[in-house]
């Protein structure tokens, strides 16, 4: 069953790859380098990656109100771009190392993705300022401040450089609880660890369906807040959430 899954998904993933690829040179030729700030930019981005949820088994599950801003995170996967993309067109801010990642590198630098080179405080300076201008222009901006990511059990703590450009121009955050699921039971198969991407992508294939849920949160007023406590509480909600999720409806089972 594994191998069949592999085979037909592998067939749909590569179609839609190409796809994508073409629609994004068409639309950078025709709708400017900045495509994806526009309205039907953003339409095909977010039925792009809803499809590619379905491809990679993902039901997405919305719990709250998405809302256009800054979206602050916690990180199982690469795949959490995908989620969330496919209910809210997001830029979001990746390790400069994913610009190798094949294929998928080339179509997140042509879609607006910032990328983080880390160990270089003027490389972070610099792309706050390209958020900041993002966020002001009316992107939604995404980010996971814990830098990497975890096994979705235990949410690490969260580094808070990256929420400066929302303080510097007092933009709310909506933090976003990320939690995978598969079979009634906490999704061991998500979590993108110690594996290449193509790995990785891969054994997402081969499984059946994971239910992915995003808890979007209340916005949080950042005027006048310093960013190690705002990094704080945007962590705090987060791990509120996902531990009312489990309170409320059980460990395996958080629809």
């Amino acid at each position: 069953m594994k191998c069949w899954r592999l085979f037909y998904r592998s067939i749909l993933l590569l179609a839609h790859v190409v796809l994508g690829i073409v629609l994004t040179l068409l639309y950078r030729l025709f709708r400017g380098a900045e495509w994806f700030q526009q309205p039907s930019g953003k339409r095909v981005i977010r039925l792009w990656m809803h499809v590619l949820a379905k491809i990679f088994g993902l039901r997405v599950h919305v719990h709250g109100q998405a809302v256009n801003g800054m979206l602050v995170a916690n990180h199982v996967s690469w795949l959490d771009i995908v989620s969330i993309d496919s209910v809210l067109a997001t830029r979001f801010v990746a390790k400069d190392d994913v610009k190798r990642w094949p294929v998928a590198g080339q179509l997140s630098g042509l879609s607006g993705t910032f990328f983080l080179r880390r160990g270089s405080a003027a490389a972070v300076n610099s792309l706050n300022r390209q958020i900041q201008q993002a966020l002001q222009q009316g992107a939604t901006v995404g980010a996971f401040p814990e830098g990497t990511t975890s096994d979705g059990q235990q949410i690490l703590k969260f580094h808070a450089a990256l929420l400066q450009p929302a303080i510097t121009i007092a933009y709310p955050i909506q933090p976003v609880a990320i939690r995978y699921m598969r079979a009634g039971a906490p999704d061991e198969l998500a979590p993108f660890l110690e594996e290449s991407f193509m790995r990785n992508a891969l054994r997402m294939l081969q499984q059946g369906t994971s239910e992915v849920h995003l808890y979007f949160g209340d916005r949080i007023d950042t005027a006048g807040q310093q960013r190690k406590a705002l990094a704080n509480l945007c962590r705090e909600r987060i791990v509120s959430a996902l531990e009312e999720a489990a309170r409320l409806n059980g460990p395996g089972n958080p629809a």
